[in-house]
């Protein structure tokens, strides 16, 4: 697996809410896409929406309604920053990935990991050996079982279930 920290800033530094702009910054720089569910008209997402913007980068918006404080979203698309996303399944065509429940297969990958988990703590390799498939896939579905609280992984690199 490969990870890595970004940042402008000393590990010493306070972080104060003027932080968070210049952090997205960056992140509005290396995202292809940013996708923006919902904000009020003065916040951070569509602070970075606008740069991300600014970058040729597509922004993604879910209309809300108007009379919301979170309509944030509308501002973008009716500028033309963001393009609209009437639902999850039309925002996954336009990423060009699919969309679907989970399937039988996806099911007995996901129990084999727990399986193997529940024996002991394994590290992202010996999962992938165990497991046998891709570790690219492999990594899907660890980010899923993290996501929805079942698994956990340790500062040394160990993932558990929870």
């Amino acid at each position: 697996m490969v990870a890595s920290l970004v940042s402008e800033f000393y590990i010493q530094e306070t972080y104060d809410k003027y932080i968070f702009p210049r952090r997205n910054r960056i992140i509005a720089g290396i995202a292809d896409d940013t996708i923006v569910i919902e904000a009020p008209i003065k916040s951070g997402a569509l602070i970075t929406a606008k740069l991300a913007f600014d970058y040729s980068r597509t922004v993604y918006s879910f209309p809300n309604s108007i009379f919301s404080k979170n309509s944030g979203t509308n501002y973008l698309i009716s500028e033309n920053i963001s393009q609209a996303v009437e639902s999850v399944e039309k925002l996954a065509s336009y990423l060009k990935i699919t969309a679907t429940n989970s399937t039988n297969s996806q099911d007995s990958i996901t129990n084999s990991i727990l399986v193997q988990l529940q024996e002991n703590d394994l590290s992202f390799e010996q999962l992938a050996e165990s497991v046998n498939i891709a570790k690219s896939d492999l990594t899907n579905y660890l980010l899923k079982l993290e996501i929805n609280g079942i698994i956990s992984r340790s500062l040394t690199g160990y993932y558990r279930i929870k």
